[in-house]
């Protein structure tokens, strides 16, 4: 099987100095896989943007929002906030590669890359879809409980791979159209983003591949199985295994001293993991040295009304029960017109989103 394979990532511009991170570590041991970015932000200056020394440096191919050929993309942006946003555009980006690929390796941007690629390409020369699960074993391997992964899904989405092959597009036509409406993470509905529905996949398509190996997709929720080991200048999982990527999910530059923060009850010192000291530094020092200040300090778009005002979950929430196909609701960022949706919800400012 031919083998043009490529990586390809999607984030809003305030990720830039994390996408660009994992890319670079992508090419530092795969020079030869193409790079790919999605955009999921409005972009004022496109033209800068892709003359960005980095983005030229790695040759990176970037594609905006306005390419992706996906209809009212606005008025998904202002149904979903910016992860549901980023997740349910997933499906039609790599669709939109398949024409163009033979093998696409999507990574979330803070993902960190250790290694060579090679067994996820291969594995595509016999499977259609590569998935990682959350926990690859019958023991508690994470930090939370493994009944989190049943709201959250079996599968982490921060990685799939797939080829260009008909059920592959098939799936990704389905995954797609799920998503335009029901990515939201709301448990009470039981959905959590674009994961939850590829629970369905290894019962509805041929040829689908899990992941198991312990040096894949290493992160919060599975590090208590998993110990990281340096010998001779390479990073092991477990002493046997050579590290492949690692997930910062979670991880925040402006606290380093964690491996993750989410609350005072959900979180990981460095300090109680010290095998984690090391490739931690490292990875802070990367994303300071990618660090673009103009992006880093860049509000993403599709959080705010065109008169810059925010745009609240509540506003979120009542839109999300309208008849947004109407012409009066489309275009929601729009504050000028006369019959904006922007003017309705103000009228219903002190909602209970709970009840929604």
């Amino acid at each position: 099987m031919s083998n043009k394979t490529t990586v390809a990532t999607i984030f809003a511009l305030n990720y830039y100095s994390k996408g660009i991170t994992m890319l670079e570590s992508v090419n530092k041991f795969n020079p030869d896989i193409e790079l790919n970015i999605l955009i999921s932000d409005k972009v004022e200056n496109k033209e800068k943007f892709l003359n960005d020394a980095l983005i030229k440096k790695l040759n990176v191919k970037v594609t905006f929002l306005e390419d992706l050929e996906l209809r009212d993309f606005e008025n998904l942006a202002f149904k979903y906030d910016m992860v549901e946003f980023c997740t349910c555009v997933k499906p039609k980006y790599l669709l939109m590669l398949a024409d163009e690929y033979d093998k696409i390796i999507y990574l979330d941007p803070d993902i960190m890359v250790y290694a060579v690629l090679e067994e996820i390409q291969n594995l595509l020369d016999v499977h259609n879809i590569v998935l990682t699960p959350h926990i690859s074993g019958t023991i508690e391997e994470g930090i939370s409980p493994a009944t989190d992964f049943l709201r959250n899904g079996i599968y982490n989405l921060g990685f799939i791979a797939v080829k260009n092959a008909d059920v592959v597009k098939i799936f990704l036509k389905w995954w797609h159209k799920k998503l335009m409406n029901y990515c939201f993470c709301d448990s009470r509905k039981s959905l959590a983003w674009d994961q939850k529905w590829v629970d369905f996949v290894p019962a509805l398509f041929d040829g689908v591949y899990v992941l198991r190996s312990p040096n894949y997709n290493v992160a919060f929720w599975n590090i208590k199985g998993r110990y990281i080991y340096e010998k001779n200048g390479k990073y092991y999982v477990n002493n046997d295994y050579p590290l492949v990527f690692v997930h910062y999910s979670h991880f925040n530059i402006n606290s380093p001293n964690y491996l993750f923060y989410i609350n005072d009850g959900l979180n990981l010192l460095i300090e109680d993991r010290r095998d984690l000291s090391k490739i931690t530094s490292e990875y802070v020092s990367a994303l300071r040295s990618n660090t673009n200040e103009s992006y880093a300090k860049k509000k993403y778009r599709y959080n705010y009304y065109d008169n810059g005002e925010i745009v609240k979950e509540a506003h979120r929430k009542l839109y999300n029960h309208l008849d947004t196909e109407t012409e009066e609701y489309n275009e929601p960022f729009n504050t000028k017109k006369t019959n904006s949706f922007y003017k309705l919800a103000k009228m219903f400012e002190d909602i209970d989103v709970s009840a929604l």
